[in-house]
């Protein structure tokens, strides 16, 4: 696995948009047990609050159509993924340990994003290949 996926045809993209789909699926899973364990605590738990499952379930939704090969929401879930880091600096609840976290986990989304879009364009280059037989 390279961390800056090379894209030369529809599987390399597609593996790429993988990186996408694991990077959507981990921060739902690490943000929806940290928003259950805050409404199970009482208080939060990294800046996260109960709040947080809605959170979780928007980014189980991007991991699902990044997966689908859906360019909107691969590039919804960096967007959103990186506001949302930029607050929680902000917010001072990222440490330097953190910000290598975030890093990776910005790397995973970008490749998302050029994956899905190289997917699309390579399989559109195929199908121009691909003329239909003319009658003679």
């Amino acid at each position: 696995m390279s961390y800056w996926a090379t894209i030369t045809d529809t599987k390399t993209a597609n593996d790429a948009a993988m990186q996408g789909v694991g990077a959507s699926l981990f921060v739902a899973a690490v943000t929806g047990l940290a928003a259950t364990l805050s409404i199970v605590l009482k208080h939060s738990v990294l800046g996260i609050d109960g709040l947080g499952l809605v959170d979780a379930g928007l980014f189980g939704v991007v991991a699902w159509r990044t997966y689908r090969m859906s360019r909107p929401w691969a590039l919804v879930g960096l967007l959103l993924y990186v506001v949302e880091a930029v607050i929680r600096v902000k917010n001072g609840f990222v440490s330097i340990g953190g910000l290598i976290v975030v890093f990776f986990i910005v790397l995973g989304f970008s490749n998302g994003v050029r994956g899905v879009f190289g997917f699309h364009r390579f399989r559109q280059m195929n199908t121009d290949e691909m003329e239909p037989l003319k009658p003679s």
